[in-house]
């Protein structure tokens, strides 16, 4: 307990006061962008992939048969994500341009079409979407623990009733448990359940990890977070390795991203090994448009590609593959003994695929964005091992010591908004302070959140898209006051 106050004491110094503002009235405008507005929320609402469908038809510029299969296939995913949803408030209002806030009526997530129209044939011709963020003054805090616990639970049954939420969570305060539920199918073809022990692709999540390993060996002395990473990875092209360092990798500020160069990431895929993917780094290197005149750009920058390379230099200094390096420092030392690279017995990830009308096992059926091994995203775990992580951190010295522990969680670079990053996790001031890493992938989503204000930990694994940012949200709109 004194560790887990020295550590909160070194993130609660850049604590913010929450201010509220009162919901603005609402009222539709009597505009085209309006017009449109209404038939979508109609079409929206039915839950018919006809209706959106025709709604797309009807309303879209130059739309091929190509292109409606697309949108219907968008607007049924973010309806299989969120739900029926209501009209909140406006957001933009001008006669061609609308954007307009809406809450899931079940999922409670906040989300804000944007219809920009042609003005002369007054049908859509660019589409925005506001996700992540919600309108002032939409806080809700439970009167006291005990609603609060009550209104999580409700939540939980009945966005899994509804089709909403597939998973397992795990909440405690202060060491306590006081939720540890699974819910929906592990497997819908075989109508197998999710269990508690049930392994979920961690998606981002897998940077925790990835960000304790390599603080461990910052500890160790055998890396510095300012040495240039050339030190390292001798092979990377000097205009690139002397320019970043290990602090740029963590906090995403190192502009090393390789995502526009093509043929990159179907490689990326099917690669099983770190040497495999420092391999493909090194062959599409000089294929990167920012190969011959790199510069660091001082700003946040999120990458994927970053962590690999700091996996690939873990195997470097350490001389043991990234997942042996794992397994030995931490897997064991924190007893996560069902954390690992391997996907047997995983449950299966879900989205929404037009081609089936409902929900798609998507294992194979849509491209990753990492190798199966990655310093970025693709550890399999369950909540219990997390909730291992978490103990293992804060209340030994097993993992790190308290100076390298103070370093992972404090402020390093504004990502937006109230949204800072240390060095490998994600900072957040947006209604309660909270301490952690997010993820999400075709057919995953995940939480791991701790809030050092009140004490709680929130461990959430999905095997669909968003029932983890979805009860987050809920879970930080509703903590009491």
């Amino acid at each position: 307990m004194i560790q887990r106050g020295l550590l909160a004491l070194c993130v609660l110094f850049l604590s913010h006061s929450i201010h509220c503002f009162a919901q603005s009235d609402f009222e539709l405008p009597d505009t085209p962008a309006s017009e449109i507005f209404r038939d979508f929320i109609a079409a929206y609402n039915s839950g018919s992939q006809k209706n959106i469908e025709s709604f797309v038809k009807a309303n879209y510029s130059s739309v091929d048969s190509s292109k409606i299969s697309e949108k219907t296939d968008y607007w049924m995913d973010i309806y299989y994500r969120f739900g029926e949803a209501k009209i909140h408030s406006l957001s933009i209002n001008e006669p061609f341009d609308i954007e307009v806030w809406l809450q899931g009526t079940i999922s409670k997530a906040w989300f804000a079409p944007e219809f920009i129209l042609n003005k002369e044939s007054k049908k859509i011709r660019a589409l925005g979407m506001l996700l992540g963020t919600q309108p002032p003054g939409t806080v809700t805090p439970a009167e006291n623990e005990e609603d609060f616990i009550k209104k999580l639970k409700e939540y939980l049954e009945s966005n899994n009733q509804n089709g909403l939420f597939q998973g397992t969570v795990l909440i405690q305060k202060d060491d306590i448990v006081l939720i540890k539920e699974a819910y929906g199918l592990k497997n819908i073809s075989k109508k197998e359940p999710n269990e508690i022990e049930t392994k979920m692709n961690l998606a981002s999540v897998t940077k925790i990890i990835t960000s304790i390993a390599v603080m461990q060996l910052v500890q160790d002395g055998k890396l510095d977070l300012y040495t240039p990473i050339l030190d390292y990875l001798p092979e990377l092209p000097e205009q690139i390795g002397r320019k970043i360092t290990i602090s740029h990798l963590l906090n995403h500020t190192s502009g090393y991203e390789l995502d526009e160069i093509i043929g990159f990431r179907s490689e990326l895929e099917k690669t099983n090994s770190m040497s495999q993917v420092y391999a493909l780094h090194l062959k599409y290197l000089p294929e990167w448009e920012n190969f011959k005149d790199f510069t660091i750009p001082g700003k946040f920058n999120y990458s994927n590609d970053s962590f690999d390379l700091l996996a690939i230099i873990i195997e470097k200094v350490s001389g043991l593959t990234f997942p042996e390096y794992l397994k030995q420092n931490i897997f064991d030392p924190a007893k996560m003994m069902n954390t690992s690279f391997d996907s047997a017995d995983m449950a299966k990830p879900y989205r929404y695929d037009i081609s089936c009308s409902g929900l798609m096992d998507c294992t194979s059926y849509y491209p990753n964005t990492t190798g199966q091994i990655s310093g970025a995203a693709e550890l399999k775990s369950t909540v219990e091992d997390l909730r291992s992580l978490f103990t293992s951190l804060m209340n030994t010295d097993d993992l790190l010591d308290m100076p390298h522990k103070c370093m992972l969680a404090s402020p390093v670079t504004r990502r937006v908004g109230q949204d800072y990053q240390s060095l490998g996790l994600e900072i957040n001031y947006e209604t309660v302070l909270n301490i952690g890493h997010s993820g999400v992938n075709i057919g995953n989503s995940t939480e791991m959140q701790y809030f050092p204000n009140c004490g709680y930990l929130l461990i959430v694994l999905c095997n669909n898209r968003s029932g983890a940012p979805n009860f987050y949200n809920f879970f930080k709109n509703n903590l009491p006051k």
